[in-house]
Order: structure tokens, then C-alpha cells, then sequence
């Protein structure tokens, strides 16, 4: 496997996938944009007639049904979706097999399969032919007392142990989404943590040290009003990150509603919702600048790359609101 990093042009892909003699091309994407990029690469390769070139497309902004139906039907070449590393790993392990063999059946990777939705084009322009307009569902109160922020504009703070936020670490996520380990024979969920956890002590040891993770937020309480679809954010009140989330719930006070457990507050089971750009409720990464201006992140270190992302690399930015209705939602 020839890994070439984050943010990679298609050329470097080709490229190496030419000195290689790669079997397969893998491409992940984590935000809402890289599903235009993949499919811009995809008819590129097109273009170039390049499509003798398996490609794997996963991460979380696809998902089976847009690869095998949508994408399939762009590119000439066979395209598989891989849901993680493991599923990847079978994909490559197929094609392999079919390829030493040389019984590759004409319709693998290339059949459109998936569930039987419109196309996106065909629903975004029926979403377009609707007036564009915000609609409150009428269960949703509007009567909510909006609670007193301490204070208006921004702020920083520094100093923040890692053992402060160490409690805070999803080790579901962490574990099996994003380090990609699984229990082992005849272990259960909580002897697998076990066994990882001294792994992680060492990980946050070495960050320690080396001072290569230096938690700093810089966060703000500004008044807000809604336009039609738009967020209208106010300079003053007069109306003309989860353990920061937490500390913000903790300043306006409804702190006391959340979960009993930790795990709770993983579902969400909290007053209001924090919503990360690029995301499917806020998939405008352009947003960010709104952000950083606001919050003036630079302050911290943080700065925004050519595509929007924060940088470094493991920096976050979300809009957090009080609303008890307030869920997770995808942006039309």
C-alpha cells in the first residue's frame, strides 16, 4: 500500500499509480465536499482514458448507495465502495483473486447496484423548483427561555491539561472507527477497552512530551437572529468543542440537563446540538472564515488552509445551540 497523504490532486494519484503499477486506486473522503471531487476525479480519469484503474472510494461523507449507483454510473471503470480499512481490505483481496484467476466477471464493480433513489441530480433539481424557505415543525416551542450568555464577543483560554479532556474521549469511536481495532477471541466491549487503553496512555504520553497536542478553545456567545434560511449573527445584543461544549453549557446554565453518563452525552443526550462545518448539517466549509473571524482563532494557533480545513490538523470548530429541540439534521 502506498499511502499519499491528506488533500492529494488526482495528478499525484495517477502518477503514482503509474510508477507503482498500482492494482487499485483508494480515495476517502471526510467531508460533504469530496463527494464532488470524487466524481470530478472520476470523470477526469474518464477524460484520460485512465479507467483501466479500480478505484475505492470510502470516509464518511459517502455512502454504498452513492458509490455503487451514483458514481458507478460516471466512471467506465469498476468502482467498489469500502465502508472502513477492513472492507477495503476484502475489496483489494477480490479483485486480486478475480485478477490471478482471470475470471473477472464483466458486471463486478460495475453493475449499478445500491438502493433505488432518484438520482441526486434529479433531486436537487426538484429541491430547486421549491421556494427556498425555513419551516419550523409546529411540535417545535418557540417560547424557550433564551439563556443569559456571561458574556458577549469571544475568548481564549490556555494552560488546559491533557487529563483534562482525557475523560471526554469517545473510546467507542476511537478505537474501533478511527484506529480500526476489533475485540479480540473471546473478549466483550469492555475487556477489548481494556487491553487499548494502555496504548492510548502511551499516545497521549508521547503528545505530552513532545508537546505536539496543546488543547487551547477560544470560544464566544454572539446574538443571533434567523432571515429566511440564513443565520444572521449581531455584533452586540441591542437587535438592531464535547468538554468545551460542556463548559459552554455550563455558562448559560442548562448544564444540568444532560445525561446522567458519559456515554449519553456521545447521543446527544443534552439540551441544544453542536453542529461542525463540513458536516451534513452545515456542509459550507467556506463558513469557517465566518468562524474565525468571530472567534478570532489565530489567537490559539489556528489558522484555515485553502480548502476551509483548520488547521493543525485536529482542530474543530461547531455552532452550539440551547434549543431542547435542536438535533442532528442533513442541509438541503
Amino acid at each position: 500500500v502506498h499511502n499519499l497523504g491528506t488533500k492529494v490532486p488526482l495528478q499525484e494519484f495517477l502518477d503514482a499509480a503509474e510508477s507503482t503499477q498500482a492494482d487499485a486506486i483508494g480515495m476517502s473522503g471526510l467531508l460533504v465536499k469530496s463527494t464532488l471531487v470524487m466524481r470530478e476525479n472520476l470523470e477526469a480519469m474518464n477524460e484520460r482514458n485512465l479507467a483501466n484503474y479500480p478505484v475505492i472510494l470510502g470516509g464518511a461523507a459517502l455512502n454504498r448507495t452513492y458509490v455503487e449507483r451514483d458514481l458507478r454510473e460516471v466512471y467506465d471503470g469498476q468502482v467498489f465502495y469500502g465502508k472502513d480499512a477492513f472492507d477495503g481490505l476484502d475489496v483489494v483481496k477480490r479483485l486480486m483473486s478475480a485478477k490471478q484467476r482471470g475470471e473477472v466477471a464483466p458486471g463486478f464493480g460495475r453493475e449499478v447496484a445500491g438502493r433505488d433513489l432518484p438520482r441526486r441530480s434529479e433531486r436537487q433539481a426538484a429541491e430547486a423548483d421549491e421556494a427556498a424557505r425555513f419551516v419550523v415543525p409546529p411540535t417545535v416551542a418557540k417560547d424557550v427561555p433564551v439563556p443569559t450568555p456571561p458574556f458577549l464577543g469571544s475568548r481564549v483560554a490556555t494552560g488546559i491539561g491533557l487529563g483534562e479532556i482525557v475523560e471526554w474521549i469517545n473510546e467507542t469511536a476511537l478505537f474501533r472507527n478511527q484506529w480500526q481495532f476489533r475485540p479480540e477471541a473471546g473478549e466483550d466491549d469492555a475487556a477489548s477497552k481494556e487491553r487499548l487503553r494502555p496504548i492510548l496512555r502511551e499516545h497521549l504520553d508521547t503528545a505530552y512530551d513532545r508537546r505536539v497536542l496543546v488543547p487551547a478553545p477560544a470560544w464566544g456567545y454572539f446574538p443571533v437572529n434567523a432571515d429566511g434560511n440564513d443565520l444572521v449573527v449581531r455584533q452586540d445584543d441591542d437587535r438592531k468543542a464535547e468538554r468545551w461544549h460542556r463548559r459552554i453549557r455550563e455558562e448559560w446554565g442548562i448544564a444540568d440537563e444532560d445525561g446522567a453518563a458519559l456515554a449519553g452525552i456521545f447521543r446527544q443526550r443534552f439540551r441544544g446540538g453542536r453542529y461542525s462545518w463540513g458536516y451534513p448539517a452545515c456542509p459550507n466549509q467556506e463558513d469557517q472564515e465566518k468562524v474565525g473571524d468571530l472567534v478570532e482563532m489565530g489567537r490559539i494557533g489556528v489558522k484555515l488552509g485553502e480548502e476551509y480545513q483548520l488547521e493543525p490538523e485536529q482542530s474543530t470548530s461547531a455552532i452550539i445551540c440551547h434549543h431542547p429541540a435542536a438535533k442532528y439534521f442533513v442541509a438541503r
